[in-house]
């Protein structure tokens, strides 16, 4: 790796704990690439402060869009017209790839060999309440790229549960194992969907999916069984 000797050079002009922090950056590239595509860099910057404490007097960590280290700005040190990533934006960025990178590394040992998340992902599907809390948050750490794929799931699901307990109901009631572990399965598929540093880092809303699903069959509910969905035809 070529070292920005310049940044190197311009440390000592940080107390020690910000040099740990700037080192600690420096080091790992992909986190600081995470950083810059959170923060939604404007178009036609290339250069951006970090600030290690204030966002007005500093100090700065200065590095291009690309992800490269330019520069130390003491604190009092003047930025000029440059873009500033607060601290408390920093804090929240790193605090979402570490939990990220945790759930990743129990996926690893939970899935294991190859064909494991296929293996796992049919756990989820199969389970019920038989689903561990390693196997769910090694699930979970899929989100951020299948959160499409887990909404849908989930809708299926929920209607999955609404057609059985229609058909099942005067007989079984919620005793039968379907059920059950359908009503398992949307429990942690739901959950999964649920995490609000996805929503906030792509910038969608949920607004969109409760329009499409359509809330009247959502939240409609039957006056004779309680059921929420489509009424059940016992009014």
């Amino acid at each position: 790796m070529e070292h920005a000797h310049h940044f190197l050079t311009r440390l000592d002009r940080l107390s020690i704990p910000h040099v740990e922090l700037a080192l600690s950056l420096y080091r790992d590239h992909e986190l600081m690439k995470y950083i810059l595509d959170s923060a939604k860099v404007p178009e036609g910057v290339e250069r951006i402060a970090l600030s290690l404490a204030d966002p007005n007097r500093g100090p700065f960590l200065v590095v291009t869009r690309s992800g490269k280290f330019v520069t130390c700005l003491g604190e009092g040190m003047r930025k000029g017209a440059l873009p500033v990533i607060t601290r408390e934006k920093l804090d929240g960025i790193a605090t979402r790839v570490e939990v990220l990178r945790g759930r990743m590394e129990v996926a690893r040992k939970v899935t294991g060999e190859r064909g494991g998340v296929g293996k796992l992902f049919r756990r989820l599907h199969d389970a019920g309440p038989r689903l561990s809390r390693e196997e769910f948050t090694a699930a979970a750490a899929w989100q951020p790229m299948l959160i499409t794929d887990f909404i849908r799931w989930m809708i299926d699901t929920a209607d999955d549960v609404k057609k059985a307990r229609v058909i099942l109901y005067g007989s079984f009631g919620d005793r039968t194992n379907s059920i059950q572990s359908s009503r398992m399965r949307l429990a942690a598929i739901t959950t999964a969907c649920g995490s609000s540093a996805t929503w906030r880092r792509s910038g969608r809303s949920t607004a969109g999916w409760r329009s499409r699903i359509g809330r009247r069959r959502l939240f409609k509910k039957c006056t004779r069984c309680r059921m929420r969905g489509r009424p059940c035809g016992k009014e």
